[in-house]
């Protein structure tokens, strides 16, 4: 069985969801992280050819990686509106 994913930014999102859990993940979630290519986890997933296969251990401390760099900004730019 195969997942599709349909786009990179949904894969990411899953994939986040899946290592951190649904709160965790919505506060990880920050597009300019992605953008400044930051995220490992987001490199992996835009840049593999072919299927995509990580490792469990390594999604995990990706997005792990990612939710402290989001809390890092949020804690700079201040409560969102």
């Amino acid at each position: 069985m195969s997942y599709a994913g349909g786009t990179p930014t949904t894969t990411y999102q899953s994939l986040l969801r899946c290592a951190l859990g649904e709160e965790a993940a919505n506060q990880a979630w920050n597009p300019d992280l992605l953008l400044s290519g930051q995220s490992q986890l987001w490199t992996a997933i835009t840049t593999t050819q072919g299927p995509l296969r990580l490792a469990r251990p390594h999604v995990q401390r990706w997005a792990k990686d990612d939710l402290k760099s989001a809390n890092a900004v949020a804690a700079i730019s201040g409560p969102s509106r």
